[in-house]
C-alpha cells in the first residue's frame, strides 16, 4: 500500500512539473471519454435497459401480415378471436391512435387519444394517480363513455383539480366521464413516442359498423404478454395456427394472412438502433485515436526521462517496477480525464436529448448517467483508456538498461530501432482509424446528397398544412362535410398571398385499399394488389406542387351526381399500362368502378428513402372524410397565414381546433432528420479524427526529424541537397501512410456493410467515396510530414554538426 501511495504522489508531481502536457492530455481525454459516455447513455437507455414496465421481457408485438400488402393493422373482430383462440399469451391487448376535439372550455383543442382495450393499462403496470382505470365494464358498445386523463392534460387544462373525478368533458361534442388520472412518469409507447393526452376504451367503437368489419384494418396495433415459460418461437407457431383457423372460417378476408410475433423491445428501438450503433462505433474510433495521440506524446516524454529510468535501474529497480510507476502515472491522467469527461457528458446528454426530443417526441427525457451500466462503462472506459495509451510508453521505458545512463548525453538511447518501431505502429494505427471514420462519414455524405437531390413527387416550398377533425355528431352526413369543405376553401382561397389551396383525406399516405383493374384477371383470394388512396379537392394537385402528366385534375363538378373518377400516379401506369394510354380505363375499389381521368407524379409518401405503393386519388366530394388536411401554397412565409386560417375555421365552426400544424418543408425535414443528424455527427467525428491524426503524425514526424538532426547535417555535408532530405523524410512518411491506408481500407470494406441500411443511392462499397477519402487522408498525412521535412531540409550543416 505504501508503494502505491508513493507511486501516486510521484505521478502527481510529474504532472505538475509539465502542466502544458497535462492540460492538453486532460482536455483531449475529456472530449474523447465525454463523447463516448454521451453516446453510450443513449445506447444504454434505448438498447440495454429493459422497458419501464413489469416483466417487460415477456412483451411481444403482434400484427397480421398480408401476402401482398405486408404488415397491416388488426381487424378488431380478428383480435377478439386471437384473444379466445391463442394458447401462449397470458394477456393480449390492442390500441389505436385517434384525435378528438376538446370543447366546452375557454378554447377548443385537438387532442391525441389512445383508444385501448381495458387490459392494456394494467398489463403495463399503470397505477392511477387519481380515481381508477377503465375496466371490462367500460370496454364494450353499450358502456357509458369514460376517459382517463394524462397527467399533462390534467395539469394544463384542468388546473390539477383533485375533484375532476366524475366530471364530464366534451370530446367531439360527446360527453365523456373522467374516471382517472395517470401519473406523470407513465408513458406509452415507450422511448420515442407520440404522447397521448387521454385514454379511452376501444370497445366503445363496437357500435360502429366500419370498426366491426373483419376486412377493415383501422390502424389498430397489438401487444401481448407471454405466459411464464412460453417462448417467442412457440408464440409464433401458436398464432400461425390461429391465423390458419381464421382463414378457414373467413376465407374472403383472411385467406393467406399470417401473424407476425416479435420481441416488443426490439420493435420499439428498431428505427434508432442502427444509428446508435454506428455512432457508438464512430466515437469509439475517435477515442482510440485520442489514445494513440497521447501514447505518442508519452513516448516522447518517456524518451526524455531515459536518464531517470537508467539511474532507477542502476539502483535496483526492475522492469516491472518502472512499468508499474508509469502505468500509475497514466492511470492518474486517465481518471482525471474521465472525471472531466463526466462533465462533458452531462452537457452532451442534455444537448442530444433536446435535439432528439424535438425531432421524435422523446418521452424518456435525458438518459441517466448514474445507473449501474453507466458506472461500469465509465470505470471500464477510463481504466482501459489509461492502460491503452500507457502500455507502449511503459513497455519502452522498462527496457532501459544501466548502460543507457552512460549514453544519456547522446541521442543514441532515444533513437533506438525499437523506439522507432513503436512510433511507427502508432502512426499506422492512427491513419487506419482515421480512414475508417472518414469512409463512414463519406458514405453518409454521399447518401445524403443523393437523398436531397431525389424527387419526392411534390414541391414542399412555401406550403402550410393543418388537419381539421369533423365530429360525427355535428357532421353526420356527407352533405354536411361537403358544405364544410366548400366553406373552408372559399374562405382560405382569397387570403392575401395564397396561390393554391386544397384539401386531402390523408396527407402523405396512411390509407391503403385493395383494387382490381377492369379487364385484368381476377386475383386469387389474399393476392389482390393494394394502392395508396387519398380523397382530394380540385386544387390539391397544384397546392402540393405535384405534376400533372396526362389528362386532367378534378373539378367542382366531380360529385356524387357524376361518374366516379380517379387520378393515378406514374407507378400505377408503369405496373398496368406501361405501353398504353391509361385514360378511360376503369379501376374497381370498395365496390365502386372509377374511371381514370388523369395521371400525376408518384409521391414518396413516407420519405424519399422509403418505398410507397402506387397511388389513387378520388374526388373529396365523391368520397368524403372526417379528418381533412388543409394544404395552402402561398408566397413567402406560410406561417404568416396561420392566424387568418384559424379565424376562418372559427367562423365556420367555433368548436373546431386545427391540429398538426406544420409546413410541408417541416414534414420533409422530419423525414430526413435522422439521416442529416447522423451525417453531421459522424462528419464531426471524422473531422476530429482527421485533425487528431494530422497533429499526431506531425508531432511524431517532427520528433523523429529532431532526433536525426546530426545525421541530416552529415548527409548535407557529404553532398546531399534539400530535395534528398525531403525525399528521405517524405518517403518514410509515405510508407507509413501507405501501410495505414491499406489496413484502413481493409477495415472499412469489412465494416461499411454494417451501414448498408443507412445508405441511400450508394452502395456500402461505393468506389468514389473510397477514392475521395483515401486521397484526402493521404494529402493530410503528406502535409503533416512535409512541414518537419521542409524544416529539416533547411538545416545548416555546420549548425547540425554542432547539434550535440
Amino acid at each position: 500500500m505504501s508503494t502505491l501511495i508513493n507511486d501516486l504522489r510521484h505521478g502527481f508531481r510529474v504532472l505538475r512539473k509539465q502542466p502544458l502536457f497535462a492540460l492538453v492530455a486532460l482536455l483531449t481525454l475529456a472530449l474523447g471519454i465525454g463523447a463516448n459516455l454521451t453516446i453510450f447513455s443513449f445506447v444504454n437507455a434505448f438498447l440495454l435497459r429493459p422497458l419501464p414496465y413489469p416483466e417487460a421481457e415477456r412483451f411481444v408485438r403482434i400484427r397480421p401480415v398480408h401476402p401482398t400488402f405486408g404488415p397491416m393493422s388488426i381487424a378488431y373482430p380478428n383480435f377478439q378471436d386471437w384473444q379466445k383462440l391463442n394458447q401462449t399469451f397470458e394477456t393480449m391487448a390492442c390500441y389505436r391512435y385517434h384525435d378528438l376535439n376538446l370543447t366546452g372550455t375557454d378554447r377548443p383543442e385537438r387532442l391525441n387519444v389512445i383508444q385501448a382495450s381495458a387490459n392494456l393499462l394494467p398489463m403495463l403496470g399503470a397505477q392511477p394517480l387519481l380515481g381508477r382505470l377503465f375496466d371490462a365494464n367500460d370496454d364494450h358498445a353499450q358502456a357509458q363513455r369514460t376517459v382517463v386523463l394524462s397527467h399533462g392534460l390534467w395539469q394544463r387544462r384542468f388546473g390539477s383539480d383533485p375533484e375532476i373525478m366524475g366530471r364530464p368533458v366534451l370530446l367531439d361534442g360527446e360527453p365523456y366521464t373522467v374516471v382517472g388520472v395517470l401519473p406523470a412518469d407513465f408513458c406509452f409507447p415507450p422511448l420515442l413516442s407520440r404522447r397521448a393526452a387521454l385514454w379511452m376504451p376501444i370497445g366503445l367503437l363496437e357500435r360502429h359498423e366500419w370498426f366491426m368489419r373483419r376486412g377493415n384494418h383501422p390502424g389498430t396495433s397489438g401487444i401481448g404478454k407471454l405466459r411464464g415459460g412460453a417462448t417467442l418461437a412457440g408464440a409464433r407457431a401458436d398464432m400461425l395456427r390461429v391465423a390458419e383457423q381464421l382463414a378457414r372460417q373467413y376465407p374472403d378476408v383472411n385467406t393467406g394472412n399470417t401473424v407476425d410475433v416479435d420481441d416488443y423491445h426490439a420493435t420499439v428501438v428498431r428505427r434508432i438502433r442502427p444509428s446508435l450503433l454506428v455512432l457508438m462505433s464512430s466515437v469509439g474510433c475517435v477515442l482510440l485515436i485520442v489514445c494513440v495521440n497521447i501514447a505518442g506524446l508519452l513516448l516522447v516524454r518517456a524518451a526524455s526521462r531515459t536518464q531517470e529510468f537508467s539511474i532507477r535501474t542502476a539502483l535496483g529497480a526492475g522492469r516491472l517496477r518502472i512499468a508499474r510507476q508509469l502505468l500509475c502515472e497514466n492511470t492518474i491522467l486517465a481518471v482525471l480525464g474521465g472525471l472531466a469527461g463526466l462533465l462533458v457528458a452531462h452537457w452532451g446528454v442534455y444537448l442530444l436529448a433536446t435535439v432528439l426530443g424535438s425531432a421524435f417526441g422523446l418521452s424518456q427525457g435525458r438518459p441517466p448517467l448514474d445507473d449501474r451500466n453507466m458506472l461500469l462503462f465509465f470505470l471500464g472506459i477510463t481504466l482501459s483508456t489509461g492502460l491503452l495509451f500507457g502500455l507502449f510508453p511503459a513497455f519502452q521505458s522498462s527496457l532501459v538498461t544501466v548502460s543507457a545512463a552512460i549514453r544519456s548525453g547522446t541521442r543514441t538511447a532515444t533513437s533506438s530501432r525499437r523506439h522507432h518501431r513503436l512510433r511507427d505502429v502508432l502512426v499506422v494505427a492512427e491513419i487506419a482509424l482515421a480512414l475508417v471514420l472518414l469512409t463512414g462519414a463519406g458514405l453518409l455524405v454521399r447518401s445524403l446528397q443523393h437523398y436531397l437531390q431525389a424527387d419526392p413527387g411534390y414541391n414542399p416550398d412555401s406550403t402550410l398544412t393543418m388537419q381539421v377533425s369533423l365530429p360525427d355528431k355535428t357532421y353526420d352526413n356527407n352533405q354536411e362535410k361537403c358544405n364544410f369543405y366548400r366553406d373552408l376553401l372559399q374562405k382560405a382561397g382569397p387570403l392575401p398571398g395564397v396561390k393554391h389551396v386544397g384539401l386531402c383525406g390523408n396527407l402523405l399516405g396512411r390509407w391503403q385499399s385493395s383494387y382490381h383493374v377492369e379487364g385484368a384477371p381476377e386475383a386469387e383470394p389474399g393476392q389482390a394488389p393494394y394502392a395508396e388512396c387519398c380523397e382530394i379537392s380540385s386544387d390539391f394537385i397544384e397546392a402540393m406542387g405535384m405534376r400533372l402528366i396526362a389528362g386532367r385534375t378534378f373539378t367542382e363538378r366531380d360529385t356524387n351526381d357524376t361518374t366516379p373518377v380517379t387520378l393515378i400516379d406514374e407507378r400505377f401506369v408503369q405496373r398496368w399500362w406501361p405501353d398504353a394510354n391509361p385514360l378511360g380505363h376503369h379501376i374497381q375499389m370498395g365496390g365502386t368502378s372509377y374511371q381514370v381521368v388523369g395521371v400525376v407524379s408518384h409521391v414518396k409518401h413516407y420519405g424519399i428513402d422509403r418505398s410507397s405503393r402506387e397511388s389513387m386519388y378520388i374526388p373529396m366530394y365523391q368520397s368524403t372524410c372526417s379528418y381533412p388536411t388543409l394544404v395552402v401554397r402561398c408566397q413567402g412565409d406560410p406561417l404568416r397565414l396561420l392566424a387568418p386560417i384559424r379565424q376562418a375555421i372559427a367562423e365556420i365552426d367555433p368548436d373546431l381546433a386545427p391540429s398538426d400544424i406544420r409546413t410541408l418543408q417541416a414534414i420533409v425535414d422530419q423525414q430526413s432528420f435522422m439521416r442529416r443528424f447522423l451525417t453531421t455527427i459522424l462528419g464531426v467525428f471524422a473531422g476530429s479524427a482527421l485533425v487528431l491524426a494530422a497533429l499526431g503524425i506531425y508531432g511524431v514526424t517532427a520528433y523523429a526529424v529532431s532526433q536525426r538532426t546530426q545525421e541530416f547535417g552529415i548527409r548535407m555535408a557529404l553532398g546531399a541537397c534539400m530535395h534528398d532530405i525531403l525525399r528521405l523524410v517524405l518517403g518514410r512518411g509515405g510508407k507509413l501512410a501507405l501501410l495505414g491506408v491499406t489496413i484502413g481500407l481493409i477495415a472499412s470494406f469489412s465494416l461499411s456493410w454494417l451501414m448498408r441500411d443507412l445508405l441511400f443511392g450508394v452502395t456500402a462499397w461505393d468506389p468514389m467515396t473510397f477514392v475521395m477519402v483515401t486521397g484526402v487522408l493521404a494529402a493530410v498525412v503528406l502535409a503533416a510530414c512535409y512541414l518537419p521535412a521542409r524544416r529539416a531540409a533547411r538545416i545548416d550543416p555546420m549548425e547540425a554538426l554542432r547539434y550535440e
